[in-house]
């Protein structure tokens, strides 16, 4: 890999460029032309493995954001007392409208971006450190636009590196300049948003046609469910409740949904926006300017704090805020559009698939059904870190309906009240469990099933720490004789084909086949162990027997891990690996005894079984619960 060698700390004064996307590199050349005459001249400092194979085809030397990263555990610790010491305020109880205290619905996003800034503030400390005679920064903007269904600090979030530098260079006396995106390249992300907007009208059109129809031609039913979830996770439910008349806010489901039970049965499909009164967006509007007033004064007093290594990341906290305040309007009509929703059609439950994001809109449904008597349920769809550090564990929902037992001690354990999680397993699991007896596969080579890790910045898993996961992962298989690697990635992330081509370059000498949309049961079935990183897949793993171990490479993924799979692991349901040494011996031992396999598989189930309630029957527990908690008395006095 081509560096520059370290700078001398009298040698000559360089800008560094800063990149981390692939076009910013396509656009290094005459930036640097303008800027400072060539490399000679200047340091390169990439943020990300693809752009660092970028330069590296180019031939363009570079230094990595990887050897700058200073992963701790106590970093988890760190963010929980900054957030912690800043909403813990009394004064922010002053900002709460119609009963819904406005923080509980933008936590997420502000603990999002404080852990990007976090990131990318430490990457450049420690390179400003490393490089005294850098004369200041220059970094590329990010290309394209943020969607407005992206979250309230989604822009911000997407541009932590470049404010990081700025607040940097101002603080150390520094030069400060941004290239920005292309103009041609700005205008066709421009086009693709007009067009969806289009899209979304025409759309929007067909279903209020649709919603008349079916108002027309099927009778009030009950219970009345308002549906924030998809029906792939909750359509075996909803098939099982008879008398049931849906309300789905995921307008596009009604394309997933079997046209014999669109017919059969009253769904509609709604938003809240739709019955927002005029009245209602003018208390919102004047509400939001009240707000903002009463933010001024205590904007020099409630300030948010982050200092790395004696640099203070304060102001881009506080400009977050400030951020946060200016999009209060949409947040009030929001709440106001829930209200008018619960009255109008007077749900006897809603349904969610989560209730912490960075879309307040989900936390938004819950906190005003509240207000209103009306029961909420999160159907708890994956495995979620609630150790500390924790970026979703401030759930809104009044209910959860949880994996089993060992999930409801870890809810319980950060605030829940027992009566409040249920334990129903999960409905997408009830046809997991089946697959092919070992002996089945003695004809061919041993297969590991390695399963693709996201990259979210926001919880701290970049595209190092992937690349370290697949390198570590080849190695070991690699060692093993005649072995091979089946590679499951997520169908539809963002990060997909960027995690594609990390993989190609850490199995480049080891036989594998990438799969995206195959099922899981029938990987099982042509796997004889599974290699994962944090991830639902490894409860689905266990719940089929399959041997599991889990690699824990950096500080952050050990904590992380063991907060939650240390009780798995003591139990002999799965291993843990530290190192690329732990992971080839447990894969080698595996490899060699076919009876260690089968041992693991009996403990694996029996864990599941213990822990877990995945029987096949998660669909009717959750349909008798719905029903349960649709008959809760409750208030729909709405004003």
């Amino acid at each position: 890999m081509p560096t520059l060698q370290k700078q001398e700390k009298n040698g000559p004064r360089r800008p560094a460029f800063v990149v981390y996307e692939r076009w910013h590199v396509e656009a290094l050349d005459g930036a640097l032309r303008e800027r400072s005459g060539s490399y000679e001249d200047a340091s390169v400092l990439a943020l990300s493995v693809e752009t660092e194979r970028e330069l590296e085809k180019r031939r363009i030397p570079f230094f990595s954001g990887r050897i700058y990263k200073n992963l701790s555990s106590d970093l988890l610790a760190s963010q929980d007392a900054a957030m912690e010491a800043f909403f813990a305020d009394p004064r922010w109880k002053q900002f709460a409208y119609r009963g819904v205290e406005l923080p509980a619905t933008f936590l997420f996003s502000f603990r999002s971006y404080l852990q990007s800034v976090w990131y990318y503030g430490g990457i450049l400390t420690s390179f400003l450190e490393a490089h005294p005679d850098v004369s200041g920064f220059v970094p590329f903007a990010p290309n394209g636009f943020v969607g407005s269904a992206a979250g309230s600090l989604a822009k911000l979030e997407r541009e932590a590196a470049v404010d990081c530098a700025r607040a940097l260079a101002a603080q150390a006396g520094l030069s400060f300049s941004v290239i920005q995106s292309a103009q041609a390249t700005r205008a066709r992300a421009r086009a693709r948003v007009a067009l969806f907007h289009a899209r979304r009208l025409l759309f929007g059109l067909f279903l209020s046609g649709w919603n008349v129809a079916i108002a027309l031609l099927r009778r009030p039913r009950r219970p009345r469910i308002l549906i924030s979830d998809y029906w792939r996770h909750v359509g075996s439910s909803i098939e099982l409740l008879e008398g049931a008349e849906c309300l789905f806010l995921d307008r596009l489901e009604i394309r997933a949904i079997p046209w014999r039970a669109l017919l059969r049965r009253r769904m509609r499909f709604v938003h809240g926006a739709d019955f927002l009164s005029r009245a209602a967006a003018r208390r919102a509007r004047a509400a939001a300017r009240e707000y903002a007033r009463a933010w001024r004064p205590l904007r020099s007093s409630i300030l948010p704090t982050l200092s790395i290594r004696g640099h203070s990341f304060d102001g881009l906290l506080l400009g977050a805020v400030d951020e946060l305040v200016r999009g209060f309007e949409k947040l009030l009509r929001d709440i106001e559009g829930a209200y008018a929703l619960y009255g109008r059609f007077k749900p006897d439950l809603v349904m969610l698939r989560a209730s912490v994001s960075a879309q307040t809109h989900f936390s938004i449904l819950p906190l005003v059904a509240k207000q209103l008597g009306v029961p909420s349920l999160e159907i708890q769809h994956g495995l979620e870190y609630l150790g500390p550090g924790s970026w979703s564990r401030e759930h809104a929902a009044e209910h959860i309906a949880s994996y089993g037992s060992l999930i409801k001690e870890e809810l319980v354990s950060i605030g829940y009240a027992p009566r409040q999680v249920h334990e129903i397993g999960s409905p997408r699991f009830d046809a997991l469990g089946k697959k092919s007896k070992d002996g089945d596969k003695l004809a061919r080579p041993f297969t590991v099933l390695c399963v693709a890790p996201d990259i979210r910045i926001f919880e701290i898993y970049d595209s190092y720490s992937a690349e370290d996961y697949f390198s570590t992962a080849a190695a070991a298989i690699g060692a093993l004789p005649g072995a091979r690697a089946i590679i499951k990635f997520r169908p539809g992330s963002p990060a997909e084909d960027p995690l594609r081509l990390i993989a190609a370059r850490a199995f480049s000498r080891v036989p594998y086949d990438a799969a995206s949309s195959d099922p899981l049961p029938a990987l099982f079935d042509r796997a004889d162990a599974v290699v994962s990183c944090y991830s639902t897949v490894v409860l689905e793993a266990l719940t089929c027997g399959m041997p599991v171990i889990i690699p824990a490479l950096n500080p952050i993924d050990a904590a992380v891990t063991g907060f939650h799979f240390s009780r798995y692991r003591d139990a002999g349901a799965l291993s843990i690996a530290s190192n690329e040494e732990e992971l080839a011996t447990a894969l080698s031992v595996l490899a060699a005894q076919s009876a260690l396999r089968r041992k693991m598989s009996e403990r694996a189930r029996s864990f599941v079984r213990e822990n877990f309630r995945f029987d096949g029957r998660s669909s009717a527990r959750c349909a008798a619960l719905i029903a349960e908690l649709a008959r809760q008395p409750g208030s729909l006095a709405v004003e």
